[in-house]
């Protein structure tokens, strides 16, 4: 010890005296060069690569080291060719080597100085990106959901108050306002479904996936499991990850839990909220779990006793439509048994698969996320994406009961920090957040319009420049059974019908779809925009609806109220008021419709007399006989109906148990009729008494 201590007190009397002080002056001076050596090396390492990591903090603070290396090195440059050529330099560059070598430095130092000006410079507004191949408004597939093809759109900029600069975006109130959230999810599955309340809207929602998945006319039976597959996917500091990159909004994932729980009925221990392959931080878990302690949590972490169940891969739970994808045919067990899912995912960039939304989501779900078919501007369009087998198979996008989009948030890339040079909406909105949700029941449609919004305000820079060919899976889910790659999907081992519909809208500044113009098919958006003012919109009858000019009509809106209640809606019918909806109403019935195409909008009115116009909602009335049941026989255990007709409709029959029910329900049968009369078969009912009617379809 005694010599260790000697030793000691030598070296600090010699790092203190004369030679101490011309060593620690030597040391200074090769500080600088090499600190900043390797902060220009970490810079370039990082960010040529992937550009948008330049956003990142630890580049940030790298960045004025490694630019003021650059400076030194030009200046030495400068000062080495002035002595070369006071030595005759061109003699001494004349060995090919020497050139070549003293040309390469010169070229990496004005590479590395052009790229840090670039990146430090502020960064460009929305730059013209990649063009998709289908024109706009040219749907293609098959439309899905109650209303077919609908997506609802609801922003709010009261939800998203954050600064930009202090705490988090996640913060509560600070960041995102949760009475703001849970008013705008509300509002969003109520327009979704035309429901006039929550419970409504779930009922809706619950009884339309049963009808369609050979379920029966039921909603949501008690003991069923409802799964949700979040988006937590920057969560790299595990549990105690507090950092501002984009992830799902604990207000979101707790506004859901709400509706499912409080207005749809389903317990709290039949609720599944999981991220296969990453983590649920605590920033999500521990408020959600304070409200909801039942509610069962799944992640790549879990062990039973930090709050959340482990993955227990369910094996090979579906398959691949071709070979070597690289990715995980495996599942958790409790997604695998779970009855729905609801598929939460997030509005984003993705350098790799172009975007980021509910197609991509299910790279959470699998046991070997790998992107072999999804690098998206290294393929053609008409190439297989496993996005497709991945939405179509029945344990993951085969039981999906809702799709919605997080954009609270939209951010350019995946890994984007959300501040204003990444997440401010300067294109589509003048710089502000986002604010917005997506839901649809067309997992197509819902990422056809999510793409759009991307595409239109972050232009090339969307997902570091990797944005083209972005729609391909969108084409090959539309077409599914015959995709453009000519590679059938197959999951579960017989072909896809159409999973939804896709197309682009006409521009970023109108926003409309084929069917908000009047079209039959294609996709409708919904649009529910709320700051200062009260925000309205049509949902019954559907854009492009074609109806028949025979009774009454119900014309409805979805309202989102402000600062104070809405009083009136006046609903008009080419510029003629209609009827208007007091006391809390929300419809009208048109009983003069005449044969024609009209234009319908809604003009809200609050209690402080502001008042808002909805989007024009376009629908054609047509000349029809009215349908008569003429005729019941009852042949081998069905029903047979006859009923009057006109040449080149579509009829429908729907049944009830009562005579003036609150809903009818359809019994599956669509036929057009070629003649005078129609006879169709159905089912022999079940029950005591069961009342029919025959309805014109669109």
């Amino acid at each position: 010890m005694e010599a260790i201590g000697r030793l000691s007190k030598k070296m600090t009397a010699a790092w203190q005296g004369e030679a101490g002080r011309r060593a620690r002056q030597r040391w200074a001076r090769l500080l600088f060069p090499l600190l900043s050596a390797a902060a220009l090396a970490w810079f370039l390492v990082r960010v040529l690569p992937k550009p948008i990591r330049a956003t990142y903090p630890c580049q940030r603070a790298a960045f004025p080291l490694a630019s003021a290396f650059v400076i030194w090195l030009l200046g030495i440059k400068s000062g080495w060719l002035a002595w070369l050529g006071w030595k005759r330099w061109r003699e001494a560059l004349r060995p090919a080597g020497l050139v070549c070598g003293a040309a390469g430095l010169c070229a990496l130092v004005a590479l590395a100085a052009g790229e840090m000006a670039r990146l430090s410079g502020p960064l460009p507004g929305p730059q013209l990106g990649w063009t998709p191949g289908d024109p706009p408004n040219s749907p293609m597939g098959t439309a899905k959901g109650i209303f077919p093809g609908r997506v609802v759109w609801m922003r709010d900029t009261n939800a998203t108050p954050w600064n930009g600069t202090t705490g988090h975006w996640w913060d509560d109130e600070t960041g995102v306002k949760q009475a703001a959230v849970d008013r705008m999810l509300a509002a969003s599955l109520q327009a979704l479904t035309a429901a006039t309340n929550n419970a409504e809207a779930w009922a809706r929602i619950f009884r339309h996936f049963n009808a369609t998945h050979g379920r029966g006319d039921t909603g949501y039976r008690v003991g069923e499991t409802v799964a949700v597959k979040v988006n937590c996917n920057n969560n790299y500091s595990g549990y105690g990850d507090v950092d501002n990159q984009i992830d799902a909004a604990p207000q979101t994932v707790r506004a859901l839990l709400r509706q499912l729980v409080y207005e749809a009925g389903v317990p709290q221990e039949n609720i599944l909220v999981y991220e296969a392959v990453r983590v649920v931080p605590d920033r999500i878990y521990e408020p959600c779990h304070a409200e909801f302690p039942g509610v069962v949590w799944l992640d790549s972490l879990g062990n039973g006793s930090n709050g959340r169940q482990p993955p227990d891969w369910h094996t090979n739970a579906f398959n691949y439509s071709t070979n070597n994808t690289g990715c995980g045919r495996n599942i958790p067990e409790r997604v695998f048994q779970a009855t729905y899912l609801i598929n939460m995912a997030l509005l984003k960039g993705h350098w790799r698969a172009g975007v980021s939304l509910t197609g991509k989501n299910h790279f959470g779900s699998i046991d070997k996320p790998y992107h072999t078919y999804a690098q998206v501007w290294e393929l053609p369009m008409g190439t297989y994406n496993p996005f497709v087998d991945l939405l179509g198979a029945r344990a993951l996008g085969g039981k999906t009961l809702l799709f919605m989009i997080d954009g609270l948030y939209g951010v350019l890339e995946v890994q984007s920090y959300v501040d204003f040079s990444t997440a401010g909406w300067t294109n589509l909105f003048g710089g502000g957040w986002s604010a917005s949700y997506f839901l649809s029941l067309d997992p197509v449609a819902i990422d056809s319009v999510g793409l759009d919004f991307l595409r239109s305000e972050f232009g090339d820079r969307l997902a570091s420049g990797h944005n083209a060919n972005a729609d391909n899976y969108l084409h090959e889910a539309a077409l599914a059974g015959n995709p453009p790659s000519g590679k059938p999907y197959r999951p579960d081992g017989t072909n896809l019908p159409s999973l939804g519909v896709h197309e682009h809208w006409n521009n970023a500044a109108l926003r409309q779809y084929s069917r908000n113009l009047g079209a039959t098919n294609g996709i409708e958006l919904v649009k529910l925009e709320a700051a200062t003012q009260p925000a309205v919109a049509i949902t019954t009858p559907p854009g492009g609806a074609v109806l028949p000019g025979v009774g009454p009509i119900k014309v409805q809106a979805a309202v989102v109220e402000w600062a104070s209640p809405v009083s009136q809606i006046s609903f008009f019918a080419n510029g003629s008021l209609l009827a208007a909806a007091t006391g809390g109403a929300r419809e009208v019935l048109w009983t003069n419709a005449t044969p024609g195409t009209w234009s319908l909008t809604a003009v809200a009115t609050d209690a402080n007399y502001h008042s808002v116009t909805s989007a024009v909602v376009k629908v054609v009335i047509i000349s029809l006989t009215p349908p008569v049941i003429s005729r019941f026989a009852l042949t081998n255990q069905n029903l047979e109906l006859t009923f009057t007709t006109t040449v080149g409709s579509r009829y429908g029959v729907e049944q009830s148990e009562s005579l003036r029910p609150a809903e009818w329900t359809s019994v599956g049968i669509s036929q057009v009729a070629t003649g005078t009369s129609l006879s169709v078969l159905v089912p022999a009912p079940a029950a005591p008494q069961r009342y029919y009617r025959v309805v014109v379809l669109p």
